[in-house]
């Protein structure tokens, strides 16, 4: 038999053995189990790197993606219209929609971490893809703001954060030197449904209906969760009797500077992405069609921006290819203020889009040696990440997707409330390009954090 570590701290110690439960001998020599994912040396040797069930797995999340960012991403096309007229509600009131649901989907991960560390993977599935769907299917009836911020806003949104960190969390565990690559194909399934349900929204409204046209989103969402469902599969089991919170996250420094980086991160990066529409039709005097193709050309660059930097990344370390990525979406953000012209914001959307492709979801880079922390990467590398062992993945990430929750939840609305105070799109601008710069500080001090002086040291 292999030999076999204990992931408990990163400790070695004397164990047994018995139907893949790992047991430690404490003081009075009695046995208590500990951990119940019993991994070879190096912790690599078993994880298959490749093979079908593997990619299955990524087509899995793929399918998560496009039902969960997808969804958030095309907001933007749903904000629009509601501002025309449907809905009886300011520009501010209705981004407050979009950020309840992002927030949803991303700090539901403070429990469902913890659940799915405690082996409850397939309900946290199922009751995800049920709300997700039914969200989607009750705001085609909706008629009043309300009523869209309890269908759209939080049972999508709650569906999307039982979805999310789940299904990223065992991606890692099928790729070890390609999980960036794995996870940057996986992560385009978000910028994909932010171009598909556009497109949807955007032919089939003026045909069909408004109500008729989120039925058809729906079912879209209906059969890419079938498939999330058909072939996601755990290979970890997790051990009972783990502590649902892991306290000692907070002598991190590391994971705390990290944390606060997402918070602030998430505050400001997703701002183009609900209101570069409207100023198109305020400030540029853009067609609605011009309007409209910007919230597409920010999504298709995206979705380039999550395969490439996982390419590189593999190869040179996450953190070194998300540095000068969020260095980039910072000189954008603030390039942006003065834009006011169609072709400005059409060339501001395509870089822009590319660059936040990789800093805008959740994960991490690979720590195998020791405790260190990343800041956002691409998506389904999360979890593995800023965890000393694989045991508090989880309750881990769940802190982790909860600041990023917080933050879209804060900087969307007062991005709004800006825009509604002052009249102009300015303070909205400053705002966004401020956070983000508070953002990259934060994250080139975990850079320096962990490699010191080495600037070419992988990381």
């Amino acid at each position: 038999m292999d030999s076999q570590v204990s992931l408990e701290e990163g400790k070695q110690e004397p164990e047994d053995t018995q139907h893949g439960t790992t047991t430690h001998r404490d003081q009075n020599d009695a046995l208590h189990p500990v951990v119940s994912l019993v991994l070879p040396a190096k912790n690599t040797q078993s994880i298959p790197n490749g093979g079908l069930q593997a990619w299955l797995q990524v087509l899995g999340v793929f399918c998560m993606m496009i039902n969960t960012f997808g969804a958030s991403y095309a907001f933007g096309v749903f904000e629009a219209f509601y501002t025309s007229g449907y809905l009886n509600a300011t520009a501010a009131n209705i981004s407050i929609i979009g950020a309840v649901q992002v927030f949803f989907l991303l700090a539901s991960g403070f429990i469902t971490g913890p659940l799915f560390d405690r082996g409850y993977f397939y309900h946290l599935l199922w009751t995800g893809a049920f709300l997700t769907c039914f969200g989607q299917m009750m705001t085609s009836i909706c008629k009043e703001y309300y009523q869209v911020l309890l269908a759209q806003g939080i049972c999508v949104g709650l569906g999307s954060g039982c979805l999310f960190t789940p299904c990223v969390a065992i991606l890692p565990t099928y790729f070890s030197t390609r999980k960036l690559l794995a996870s940057g194909i996986a992560a385009t399934g978000g910028p994909f449904g932010g171009i598909i349900f556009p497109l949807m929204f955007r032919y089939l409204e003026p045909r069909i209906g408004y109500g008729w046209t989120v039925r058809a989103i729906g079912l879209v969402m209906f059969g890419t969760c079938g498939v999330m469902i058909a072939v996601l599969r755990t290979r970890m089991v997790t051990a009972n009797g783990k502590k649902i919170f892991d306290w000692t996250v907070f002598r991190d420094l590391s994971f705390m500077m990290f944390a606060l980086a997402i918070l602030l991160g998430y505050a400001g990066i997703l701002v183009p992405y609900f209101y570069i529409t409207n100023q198109a039709l305020a400030n540029a005097n853009a067609s609605s069609n011009a309007a409209f193709a910007l919230l597409l050309v920010a999504n298709a660059g995206s979705v380039f921006g999550r395969v490439i930097p996982g390419l590189l990344a593999d190869r040179y370390g996450p953190l070194n290819i998300l540095a000068p990525s969020s260095v980039v979406c910072m000189v954008l953000l603030w390039t942006w203020i003065p834009n006011d012209s169609v072709g400005g914001l059409f060339a501001f959307a395509a870089l822009y889009g590319f660059f936040s492709g990789y800093v805008k979801p959740l994960a991490c880079h690979d720590q195998a040696d020791s405790v260190n922390s990343g800041f956002v990467s691409l998506p389904p590398v999360t979890t593995v990440t800023l965890s000393p062992s694989l045991l508090s993945v989880g309750a881990r990430m769940g802190v982790v997707v909860f600041c990023g929750g917080a933050g879209a939840l804060l900087g969307e609305p007062v991005a709004g409330y800006i825009l509604r105070s002052t009249g102009s799109y300015l303070g909205l601008k400053c705002f966004a390009a401020a956070c983000l710069t508070g953002s990259t500080v934060l994250l080139c001090a975990v850079r320096v954090a962990k490699t010191g002086s080495h600037i070419w040291r992988k990381a």
